[in-house]
């Protein structure tokens, strides 16, 4: 780029001064400029001036993917504020934990979240929200209301001058004991991330790229930052299209999208059931994958499908953002792993074993990078054991609890995780976070988390239960339970009455604790036994 770009707030607005008419957002046939997407976010940001917002404040941002989604993350940032983007599928006690661990006092939302957004406001500690009518047929809550007719009245503002160091968002996932983590980004490590990714890729204004990851998930920073850092279209992929493959490649061909950006599911989603023969993707030259394994002979089928596109398998945790990349030279090989690839920019990536020290073969994968998170939110014990400082030089590294080992070529491979923490496509979820919600149930003495494959291809969490006496597994209740504390990929989807290897009861450890790894591996074979499927569950 050109134009020197101080931070996340002056995106839109150096966008819009290269070229005012050019196309920002493609939302469903609707199109918007930069100069209209500086207005429209400036008026939003009006409205959290407003509301009282000063530089540091965290707001909600809650809203089903669409152009609004964009624009409010970036009115919230343009002010100094720190953007928290909420899942649009979760229930509200669940964004309610996440807006008391952040401490949102606003909540910027849309027409499509108005059921949540009520719920939300009954029992927390919201007191403004922006972009909806307050409730007429419900309690009265303590909360103003602004709707968006309201906020379009509003004369747009310009964008503070921020400091580099200022927090700018705070993207949320689950932890080990059912409080979210989050994870707190500065201007200075998102605009590291935007020109990693103008260094490592060759978009332009030309291009149109897809913006179908929600907020919360990292993988939307590429839609969200680099796109008007490089004068892109932004084209929203709603989830409607998302849940039917065929609609979503004839999207994709409509809207002649020329970067695509998601988790390897959805493209094996696209390559059965998305009928790509019958449309024409001859203007897709780039797809990135990452947030999880993509297997290795789906890959080469849909690489043969598509000859013309450019493959890329890119890692990094939402603590580091993107960190490493492999450009795929062609297919892979039958067979063989998918490798991560290499550090990108400035970033550096060592293997440590168990004692902490350097490994050249294989090993925890550690990450130093600008791009590295400031912190998980008020959570510093967290942080110092996610972030290892060497006291003599003073550099940090990010453990990421990822294997990893070196292939021939050099590149990183991903050989597994250290700790219980899983992808359900694409998504982290702790396996020990799902069990202490389970047992918390009144139900249920002991339970067991893993995640197995569906009959579809894709990855579900499903749990083994140990009931007190006289309890009967009820199912419907149990997900209920499950989906007012945890994100919706988090809820399992299938559960077994406990069974284990051992006749004196429940295994455990040398410690005392329950055997995880025995009851996870038991689990596991009940889940695949062809005498016992999900159908045959109760309630499943």
């Amino acid at each position: 780029m050109s134009e020197p770009v101080a931070s996340l707030a002056s995106l839109l607005s150096l966008a819009a001064e290269r070229d005012p008419d050019g196309v920002a957002i493609l939302d469903q046939g609707t199109t918007t400029s930069w100069t209209e997407a500086v207005t429209q976010s400036g008026r939003m940001a009006a409205a959290l001036l407003d509301a009282d917002v000063q530089p540091g404040d965290r707001v909600g941002v809650h809203y089903r993917k669409s152009a609004d989604s964009f624009l409010a993350m970036h009115a919230v940032v343009q002010q100094g504020a720190i953007a928290v983007p909420l899942d649009p599928s979760a229930s509200g006690s669940y964004l309610n934990s996440v807006i008391e661990q952040t401490g949102c006092r606003v909540v910027m939302t849309h027409p499509p979240c108005l059921a949540t957004i009520h719920t939300m406001v009954q029992s927390s500690s919201l007191d403004v929200v922006l972009g909806v009518a307050e409730p007429t047929d419900e309690a009265s809550t303590h909360a103003t209301f602004l709707d968006r007719a309201a906020m379009d009245l509003l004369t747009p503002i310009d964008p503070i001058e921020v400091d580099l160091d200022w927090p700018a968002y705070i993207i949320t996932t689950s932890g080990s004991t059912g409080r979210p983590k989050g994870i707190c980004h500065t201007h200075r490590s998102a605009m590291a991330y935007v020109r990693f990714k103008e260094e490592a890729y060759d978009f332009g204004p030309a291009d149109r790229i897809s913006d179908i990851a929600p907020n919360h998930f990292d993988i939307s920073t590429l839609a969200l930052w680099v796109t008007p850092f490089v004068g892109a279209t932004n084209v929203i992929v709603a989830e409607q299209y998302q849940m039917f493959p065929a609609s979503l490649s004839k999207l994709m061909a409509e809207e002649q999208i020329s970067v695509w950006y998601s988790v390897p599911y959805l493209l094996t989603q696209l390559l059965n059931r998305g009928s790509l023969n019958e449309v024409d993707l001859s203007k897709l030259r780039w797809i990135l994958f990452g947030g999880e394994v993509f297997p290795t002979e789906a890959l080469r089928t849909l690489m043969d499908q598509m000859p013309a596109a450019r493959f890329s398998n890119v890692y990094g945790p939402a603590e580091v953002n993107a960190c490493t990349i492999h450009h795929l030279p062609g297919p892979p090989e039958p067979n063989s792993p998918i490798p991560i690839g290499q550090p990108v920019g400035d970033t550096q990536v060592q293997l440590v074993d168990d004692q902490l020290n350097p490994n050249a073969d294989k090993g925890e994968i550690w990450v130093q990078s600008p791009t590295m998170m400031k912190e998980y939110w008020q959570q510093p014990e967290l942080t110092s054991r996610a972030i290892w400082t060497d006291q003599q030089t003073g550099e940090q590294w990010y453990r990421t609890g990822d294997l990893g080992w070196l292939d021939q070529n050099g590149d990183l491979v991903f050989a597994g995780r250290v700790d219980h923490q899983v992808k359900v496509r694409g998504h982290r979820v702790e396996l020990e976070a799902i069990e202490a919600v389970l047992e918390d149930a009144d139900q249920i003495v002991h339970a067991i988390a893993t995640v197995a494959r569906n009959t579809d291809g894709s990855d579900i969490v499903i749990s083994g239960v140990s009931l007190h006496p006289g309890s009967s597994l009820d199912v419907t209740a149990l997900r209920s339970h499950c989906a007012d504390r945890l994100p919706v990929y988090a809820v399992p989807v299938v559960f077994y009455p406990m069974t284990t290897t051992s006749d004196t009861g429940v295994p455990t450890t040398g410690s005392g604790k329950l055997d995880r790894r025995t009851l996870r591996a038991d689990l596991d074979r009940l889940h695949t036994s062809p005498k016992i499927s999900p159908k045959d569950q109760p309630n499943a």
